[in-house]
């Protein structure tokens, strides 16, 4: 399957619902069939209205087709600036649920005239056979059947949207299959009075080219504007376009299986949806932080989850993109104010607007498309996701997580053998958040009473790379620092610098790209072409216009002179000639002058060992050059060391809430004791990280005493630097407090058997 191409035709049909005529679906009950016209064919409106309609047809009750004539029938319509009122026989009413059923049955009588257009090769490539092992359920593959079970993939239809998929088994029968069934398609459509719109977003396809000949083939469909002429039966003719990716039932697909777009799509419906709201429910005072949370997943996070149980698992890119939109929906409803500490980890944020993080999202919705699937998927979509390997190891991963929550408060079997009654547990979840963020608030607290700097917890320990000379700021990567460079300085690529003015044509090698984003990938990816720069001069000063899945094309053009020796992009030439050109050479000067080009360290250290290695370079130089590289270091030259974010997935959100504090608390040791005492837990055993399964009620009863401990503790702990302190409380308490306790005994408090105190001496 994966080496066969794949050909989706997406029709569109102009007006639907206005232009069906009724006796085509249904006649009034006792009706005399008008007689078939002489010298008309099946693709002729007169010959099908001649014949019995589509519910005879499938031989519904004569109730049923005079309950649909009666409630389509006294149709009227009405000219623009005219009062006259005119009575139609065509369109049923908008809006109508028994509109969908009727147009859905008339749907079926036009695939059967379009199948009986089809020509041979085209019949071949419908209703490709996929391999099914017959089951219905995520677990291993079944047993090996005597016969090969395989299912086919027939036409999706809804409502007026129609999706016919074909597999050609050469690649070089695509354009004729294409071809022929699109002219099929409009041919049965105007055998029935409707018209198919043609463009990006009307009647289009999608092509995914694979096997022999792929590639020949790719560059002869998307030449030019990629269309493919269609002939059709006495209507002349019509272009179907070969579009990059296709919005089909509210969902972009993309012949690569590709998700971003989808992605970046959705969490720009989200923010829409969110602005809309912004003024009302989100930023309004006078509603809790919990209540506006609980409006935010039912107005924005709906928008934002759409059809993402049916996603693929995410790459690194995606979940940071998926991760971060959610993460900043959620800061935008605490509406933080400017003088706040705005130090909120994610697992703070879930908790105050009591929404879950984003691995907990993609699971849910994972757990609710699945219950879908064992409901009422058919064998066809069954068969594909049994398939998707990486896919059904993503089912099983949210299946495991599930079970991991639930599996000592019910006796009912793993989920992998019964599903239905694991697709909406997500409380605990929510709890854990809530314990976790009432801990962490309690640490900075402590870290606050230590003198230690509180840092954000959405960072990494890493190795300081490059470095911002003119802010003193130290990062951790390229693209970290590539990011701060380009918001402050309008840093750019050298590649982008060169693509800038040439938009598609590369001036190394003479090929003209799709896409100018295409153009500078080509030059990061391509060292020769970077020293050839502007050694090809083309013929002509337009480029060819492309489709935006071409093939790069060679356009005509001279090519002349050698290539540079040194790759240009691995030193800064106005730096270089800066350099050689200062007239006083010592360290302060040249270091001034290089702290004033925004570049890559690596950049700067070649330049500059570049200006002490050239021709006539005097001891002054080679010395001052020697130093300068020494100095280009983060550890040297930096102020502020930022380490990078993680990289977005919310697998980090729970991270380890280890302290060691350098040294004891600054206690008070006389005076007045302050006395602070905690009740006994409701429970024994739900200890961080809150992993155990119990039920949701007593959780949540647990959860609360645990809020209110961990305020007594923080309070204890503020109290110890004004007056000596005591803290009754249990062992059993002080367990379930940890790693709470833990830390109070690192920060110098005693443990007696009546609970905690400060030092006596």
């Amino acid at each position: 399957m994966c080496k066969l191409s794949t050909v989706i035709v997406f029709s569109d049909v102009a007006a639907a619902y206005y232009r069906t005529e009724r006796a085509l679906t249904t006649q009034q009950p006792n009706s005399q069939l008008p007689a078939v016209p002489e010298a008309s064919t099946e693709l002729d409106l007169e010959f099908q209205l001649a014949q019995p309609g589509a519910l005879a047809q499938q031989r519904a009750s004569s109730w049923l087709q005079a309950v649909t004539h009666e409630i389509h029938s006294g149709t009227w319509m009405s000219l623009a600036r005219d009062a006259q009122i005119v009575q139609t026989r065509r369109g049923t009413r908008p809006g109508s649920a028994w509109a969908d059923l009727s147009f859905a049955v008339l749907a079926e009588r036009i695939l059967r005239v379009r199948d009986a257009q089809r020509s041979p090769l085209t019949v071949a490539s419908a209703g490709k056979a996929v391999p099914w092992d017959g089951a219905r359920h995520w677990g291993d593959q079944a047993e090996p059947q005597p016969v090969p079970r395989a299912t086919r993939i027939e036409d999706i239809i809804w409502a007026d949207d129609f999706a016919v998929c074909l597999g050609p088994s050469s690649a070089l029968h695509v354009r004729p299959v294409l071809a022929n069934e699109t002219g099929a398609l409009v041919d049965a459509f105007g055998s029935h009075g409707f018209e198919l719109s043609f463009g990006e977003r009307k009647t289009a396809a999608l092509v995914s080219l694979r096997g022999a000949n792929a590639q020949k083939v790719k560059r002869d469909l998307f030449r030019g504007d990629a269309t493919v002429p269609v002939l059709c039966e006495g209507r002349g003719n019509a272009t179907l376009p070969l579009v990059p990716a296709y919005r089909h039932l509210g969902v972009t697909i993309d012949p690569s299986g590709n998700i971003a777009v989808e992605l970046k799509l959705r969490c720009q419906h989200a923010w829409v949806a969110f602005r809309e709201h912004r003024t009302k429910p989100f930023r309004c005072k006078r509603i809790s932080v919990a209540r506006r949370g609980a409006l935010l997943g039912t107005f924005v996070l709906t928008r934002l989850t759409f059809g993402a149980g049916a996603w693929p698992p995410l790459r690194a890119c995606e979940s940071r993109v998926f991760s971060r939109t959610l993460f900043a929906l959620y800061r935008a409803t605490l509406a933080v104010p400017r003088d706040s500490d705005q130090h909120l980890s994610t697992v703070e944020v879930c908790s105050l607007v009591g929404q879950p993080d984003a691995d907990t999202v993609i699971h849910v919705e994972r757990l609710r498309y699945l219950r879908q699937l064992v409901a009422g998927a058919p064998d066809q979509l069954w068969a594909l996701v049994r398939l998707d390997l990486p896919y059904l190891r993503a089912l099983r991963a949210s299946l495991a997580w599930l079970y991991s929550w639930v599996y000592r408060t019910t006796d009912l079997p793993c989920p992998l053998a019964d599903p239905e009654p694991w697709t909406s547990l997500m409380g605990l979840a929510l709890l854990r958040a809530s314990g976790y963020a009432v801990l962490r608030a309690l640490l900075r607290s402590l870290q606050a009473l230590e003198g230690a700097p509180v840092a954000p917890s959405a960072t990494s320990e890493g190795v300081f790379t490059d470095a911002c000379l003119i802010c003193g700021l130290a990062f951790t990567s390229r693209a970290a620092w590539a990011c701060h460079a380009s918001k402050k300085h309008g840093y750019r690529l050298v590649t982008s610098q060169m693509a800038g003015a040439n938009e598609r044509l590369c001036l190394g090698c003479g090929k003209c790209f799709a896409k100018p984003a295409r153009l500078r990938r080509h030059l990061l990816n391509s060292v020769q072409c970077r020293k050839s720069w502007g050694s090809f001069q083309p013929s002509s000063a337009s480029l060819p216009a492309m489709h935006a899945l071409a093939l790069p094309v060679c356009v005509p053009g001279v090519l002349s002179g050698a290539p540079a020796a040194t790759d240009p992009a691995s030193f800064h030439r106005g730096l270089l000639e800066a350099l050689t050109a200062l007239d006083r050479v010592d360290c302060d000067t040249a270091w001034c002058l290089v702290k004033d080009f925004v570049e890559p360290l690596s950049v700067l250290k070649t330049t500059v060992g570049m200006w002490a290695a050239g021709a006539g370079a005097t001891p002054d130089v080679v010395e001052a050059a020697a130093d300068i590289q020494l100095m280009l270091d983060p550890q040297l030259c930096c102020d502020e060391f930022r380490a990078s974010r993680t990289l977005g997935e919310s697998a980090a959100v729970f991270a380890d809430l280890a302290w060691h504090p350098p040294c004891p608390f600054p206690f008070v040791l006389s005076g007045e004791v302050a006395v602070f005492r905690l009740e006994e837990p409701p429970l024994q055993g739900y200890v961080y990280p809150f992993t155990q399964s119990l039920p949701l009620g007593v959780a949540t009863r647990f959860m609360r005493w645990f809020e209110v401990c961990c305020d007594v503790l923080g309070a204890f702990a503020q109290t110890s630097a004004v007056h000596p302190v005591c803290l009754c409380a249990s062992c059993a308490a002080l367990e379930a407090l940890e790693p709470a306790r833990a830390w109070l005994l690192r920060a110098g408090f005693v443990q007696t058997a009546e609970g905690l105190r400060s030092p006596a001496s």
